[in-house]
């Protein structure tokens, strides 16, 4: 046999062979290892070992998360930040939200304050796995995503040494992270009357524009049925459920409501909470404040005292739920509630 064929008959296998072992003693000695990749992974270990009581929990996509994450929503013990984002989607405030509850806490509100976008558009294949298939990996999670998300999870065992960065990099790089177990309070707190910013460049891609316009205004069916788990658990652990649309770009949601789109979707849920036999209340940030400045792709605030305003109406709308705060402000819906003269001024808004 030349040395050539040796090499590729015997030595070539052996070494792959080795290293697949290797590959694999590493991946199991490292199973253990809870992930720290990114926010999510953060909070699906921080709401089993936060042993504080929130009254209030707050959910929600990108446009609520980037406020919440720099502004304390509520006062200090309040309000549970376990916001996402578009990746994480409406699957990951579910089972955060059931990992909450079931480590003992008993809130009395959940407050889901996202984009419409979130329960009407298809989430991204792409970062499925990443932010939601590999962070809820319990039994009752894995069957709840192969029943409504059969075409974004694959569970099906690979080698470790064809799975390198998410078996052996990825909690490599999660044990060096390390960024406690609490939930995450927000450094700042909001201004009450809040300096709202003045773009001179804030025109809009207008294809971009129309585009959004005609997206479709239909609940998907994954989105229906995690509300219906929303409802279950708001009768089984006896919190009342809020919905609160988050911002939207003035103009845009102009465009929307003169088409009835707004009013579809809101129809949608308010028939799917009928159904289950759920009381949830239902609000629009639009309708205390008008945004009118948004980033490029018209999905963020943008500018610090927006969000900072955003902020402020939230705190509100939360101190309304009766008996969460002592001699907090009367605010049972965004339209109620009582602001200073500054943030209340139309000038800045429109």
């Amino acid at each position: 046999m030349s040395p050539w064929t040796r090499f590729f008959l015997q030595r070539l296998p052996l070494s792959a062979l080795f290293l697949a072992l290797i590959a694999e003693a590493l991946a199991a000695a490292l199973g253990g290892v809870t992930l720290h990749r990114h926010n999510v992974d953060d909070l699906a270990n921080a709401v089993l070992h936060d042993g504080r009581s929130y009254p209030v929990v707050l959910l929600g996509d990108s446009v609520t998360h980037n406020v919440a994450h720099k502004y304390r929503i509520g006062e200090p013990g309040e309000v549970a930040d376990l916001t996402t984002h578009a990746f994480a989607g409406l699957p990951s405030s579910l089972f955060l939200l059931k990992r909450y509850l079931e480590s003992g806490h008993r809130p009395r509100h959940v407050v889901i304050a996202a984009s419409r976008g979130v329960f009407t558009y298809p989430m991204d294949k792409s970062m499925f796995e990443y932010y939601v298939g590999s962070v809820f990996t319990r039994p009752d999670e894995k069957a709840f995503l192969r029943s409504n998300y059969p075409g974004y999870v694959d569970y099906s065992w690979r080698p470790a040494a064809l799975s390198v960065t998410t078996r052996i990099w990825e909690p490599l790089f999660s044990l060096l992270r390390r960024p406690g177990n609490d939930i995450w309070i927000a450094p700042e707190t909001p201004a009450a009357s809040p300096v709202l910013d003045e773009f001179r460049d804030s025109s809009i891609d207008e294809a971009l524009f129309t585009s959004k316009v005609e997206e479709s205004d239909v609940v998907r069916p994954e989105a229906q049925a995690i509300m219906r788990e929303f409802c279950a658990l708001s009768r089984q652990y006896g919190f009342t459920l809020h919905l609160v649309w988050a911002p939207m770009q003035a103009r845009l949601w102009d465009a929307l409501d003169q088409r009835g789109k707004l009013q579809e979707i809101d129809g949608q849920l308010q028939r799917l909470f009928a159904e289950s036999g759920t009381e949830v209340t239902v609000d629009d940030a639009e309708s205390r404040h008008r945004y009118p400045y948004f980033d490029r792709g018209l999905i963020h605030i943008r500018g610090l005292g927006w969000e900072q305003l955003y902020a402020v109406d939230l705190s509100a709308y939360v101190h309304g739920f009766e008996g969460t705060v002592t001699n907090a402000p009367s605010a049972r819906q965004f339209e109620s509630a009582e602001f200073s003269p500054a943030v209340r001024d139309p000038n800045h808004v429109n």
